[in-house]
């Protein structure tokens, strides 16, 4: 056995999420890590007020630290939807310190009054041609994706994680490490121009990515999601939210066996306006990629997150016309 390990791990990638908080560890290593580590810890449903969010927070990555599966204190934080403020824009090519400024304006044009100050990024989804401003024939411009984010969330973050001893070295966003994971799998030359359609299905929100290669198109928020799938049942049923969730969680499982077929079918019928509505507006991404980025059209949707399931793929799969699965990365 020799006497110093050669293993290079990554920091710990940690996900705060709506009903749970979830890390990883990779061993680094070849073409694509290995997953070393992983846990999750569940959030309480019923939270009331932030302080009872933020205490039920720590206390979980508190339990996350003890379970002594990870190494080091390095992490990175993601961002989840709830987070972030995701828009597609268009504007002139302009040098990069240019564009910054350009973007900047654009974001604070757009965020809600009450946003507070913000930490503003942009990816290049690529130039495009577009209507003149002039209203005259037509003219290239570039398609920018602006993700903002309040200061003060990053800021209370950063302290939650030192106060535990931990030290973020970055932050990313959750929609874009689901892209990465995807495009790091593409081995065919074909896939190199290939569009995907990717959702990562959350309690809170949930997120539509296309990408067409190794580039990000278009980022969308939805407001279709596990919450609301539950509201839905809860309504029908006239059930607890609590009681609610786990129907539908029955529901969703593979394993007919474990829920009455007379109560799947009644939560099946609360969940498909839901459906329907995220059907459509997965829809209106696909038109926007078709008319925006002409080319290749969408060939496959992977569905992500803890609240994707078979069953919500395949109900997809028929209403958006594009063949639908979950991934599992």
């Amino acid at each position: 056995m020799p006497l110093f390990s050669s293993r290079r791990l990554s920091p710990i990638g940690i996900d705060i999420g709506t009903r749970s908080i979830k890390a990883a560890q990779l061993e680094l290593g070849g073409e694509r890590g290995r997953v070393v580590a992983l846990a999750q810890h569940v959030l309480p449903m019923i939270l009331v007020s932030p302080a009872d969010r933020a205490e039920a927070v720590r206390s979980g990555l508190g339990n996350l630290q003890r379970m002594s599966v990870f190494k080091g204190r390095d992490v990175v934080l993601s961002l989840n939807a709830q987070q972030l403020f995701v828009q597609n824009v268009r504007v002139p090519r302009l040098p990069d310190e240019e564009l910054n400024k350009v973007v900047r304006w654009e974001a604070e044009e757009r965020l809600p009054e009450d946003f507070g100050e913000a930490e503003v990024r942009h990816l290049i989804a690529g130039d495009i041609r577009a209507p003149s401003s002039s209203g005259e024939g037509s003219e290239i411009r570039r398609e920018v994706i602006v993700l903002a984010c309040r200061r003060k969330e990053i800021q209370e973050a950063i302290a939650l994680l030192e106060s535990l001893r931990l030290r973020p070295v970055a932050i990313d966003v959750s929609a874009l490490a689901m892209a990465r994971t995807c495009q790091s799998i593409l081995r065919r030359k074909a896939d190199e121009q290939s569009a995907f359609l990717f959702v990562d299905l959350g309690a809170g929100m949930s997120t539509a990515v296309v990408t067409r290669g190794h580039e990000i198109l278009l980022i969308k928020q939805l407001p279709s999601a596990g919450q609301s799938l539950d509201r839905a049942v809860a309504r029908k049923l006239r059930l607890s939210v609590e009681d609610a969730a786990l129907a539908r969680q029955q529901w969703s499982s593979k394993d007919d066996s474990v829920i009455d077929p007379d109560l799947g079918r009644v939560v099946g019928e609360a969940v498909r306006g839901e459906i329907e509505t995220m059907a459509g507006e997965l829809l209106m991404c696909v038109r926007y990629h078709s008319v925006t980025f002409r080319g290749n059209r969408i060939t496959k949707a992977l569905l992500f997150g803890g609240e994707s399931s078979t069953r919500i793929a395949d109900q997809l799969s028929s209403r958006i016309d594009i063949p639908c699965e979950v991934s599992d990365p």
